[in-house]
């Protein structure tokens, strides 16, 4: 494995050829990306599983059974994420764009383009590319909800709560954007990083569980709140003094 770059946005390389996979780690990482290498398919999609990367940079990967073509990873790829994958090889010809944008490809790039339109264009990828929840290195929530990020545990009015791992991200998610809508789309990418269509099902079934753990009558939530056709917001508790301050104000 091969990282080069600083801490930036994590870029997957795909290419057969190692001498270019170091020129181009190289001018990544001059740019502020990090980046790991893979030098075939099987290797790439094993990459891609573990360190989820924000964005691919694929190669055609001539390669010769079993190993897979760059068409073959980008249709595996696109399968079970919306990661932005960019296309990087020395084929020009209109059937195999056509094919690599077929396979599920977001850009197409041919070897000879210039380094800065090269850097120009990844960026663009990545800014059109499904947005990722920030990573907050302190306590989540609010006076009755705590989630310890680092720690990996939940108290509910100070008792600890036991979630699954799906479960602990849902709500780690939704505390990140306390009191704002999260769309579906995105609470799946975030958790899954599959398809809509298979997360869509099992994201309605971690709600129910996390509700039951976490509301004081699941049948009417307070907390974890539906937003039809939207998503789903998690709605703060006021703390004892905002409660005062609220009470102050009505009696006025």
């Amino acid at each position: 494995m091969i990282r080069y770059g600083r801490p930036d946005s994590h870029i997957l390389l795909a290419d057969g050829d190692a001498s270019f996979l170091d020129a181009l780690g190289e001018i990544l990482g001059r740019e502020g990306f990090r980046t790991t290498a893979a030098k075939d398919g099987p290797s790439a999609i094993s990459m891609f599983k573990e360190d989820r990367p924000d964005l691919v940079i694929l190669d055609l990967l001539d390669v010769v059974p079993p190993d897979m073509s760059g068409f073959e990873v980008c249709r595996e790829l696109r399968r079970g994420s919306q990661v932005p994958i960019a296309i990087l090889t020395g084929r020009d010809a209109e059937a195999d764009r056509v094919a690599g944008l077929d396979a599920g490809a977001d850009d197409y790039i041919t070897k000879r383009c210039g380094e800065r339109e090269l850097i120009a264009r990844l960026r663009a990828a990545l800014r059109r590319g499904p947005e990722r929840p920030p990573i907050h290195p302190g306590m989540l929530g609010d006076a009755c909800v705590e989630l310890n990020p680092e720690g990996h545990d939940v108290r509910v009015n100070g008792e600890i709560v036991d979630l699954s791992l799906k479960e602990f991200e849902l709500l780690r998610v939704l505390l990140v954007n306390k009191g704002k809508v999260v769309p579906r789309r995105k609470l799946v990418a975030a958790i899954w990083d599959g398809s809509y269509a298979n997360g869509s099902k099992s994201l309605e079934t971690q709600v129910r569980r996390l509700r039951a753990r976490l509301e004081a009558d699941p049948a009417t939530p307070r907390r974890i709140v539906s937003v039809r056709g939207v998503g789903y917001k998690f709605e703060p508790e006021l703390d004892h003094s905002d409660s005062l301050s609220v009470l102050s104000s009505a009696g006025e």
